[in-house]
């Protein structure tokens, strides 16, 4: 479900969607947004209202350094860094508030596969998490 916040862009709730092991996630339990930077006094209220505990940010720690995320009164910041560092400027051109695309890798794939391999349909992963109240 859609949030509509007044600075925080992209915000879902992620209630709903099937976890990993089978079971549901509860509405109002695991948000994802766009960054927090962009929150108004209203959306920290509301997060706060919410209960809000933590916070992973999956950025890089050059791009929160570059664009801190407004801190969330009562909820604990964790940076997780995923991806290989990009390069980061606080006021990309155009406009544009993400950092850039990395460069295309050249990836070589098989011509063919022999027509005897078996063939798996394979189960669509919506999230693989798990949350605890």
């Amino acid at each position: 479900m859609v949030i509509d916040f007044e600075g925080i862009q992209n915000a879902r709730d992620l209630g709903g969607i099937n976890a990993a092991d089978g079971r549901t996630v509860k509405p109002g339990l695991l948000f994802r947004t766009g960054e927090l930077e962009r929150a108004t006094d209203a959306d920290i209220a509301y997060l706060r209202a919410a209960g809000l505990r933590h916070i992973v940010d999956f950025r890089d720690p050059a791009e929160i350094a570059a664009r801190p995320d407004r801190p969330v009164p009562g909820a604990e910041h964790h940076a997780l860094k995923t991806l290989p560092a990009l390069p980061v400027s606080p006021n990309p051109p155009n406009g544009s508030r993400s950092s850039p695309c990395p460069p295309t890798r050249k990836r070589s794939f098989p011509a063919s596969t022999p027509s005897s391999a078996p063939v798996r349909k394979r189960r669509r992963r919506t999230a693989n998490f798990s949350a605890s109240s």
